[in-house]
């Protein structure tokens, strides 16, 4: 998908990695929250 549209590349993966990283972070809020219990 990337190499089909070069120019949309740099929004392409920014917008992927905010992605990843608010999964990631909802991962951790829960593995804390059910640790505390």
């Amino acid at each position: 998908m990337i190499a089909r549209y070069p120019e949309f590349d740099e929004d392409y993966e920014e917008t992927e990695i905010k992605h990843l990283m608010n999964c990631a972070k909802e991962v951790i809020d829960w593995v804390e929250k059910n640790l505390q219990q």
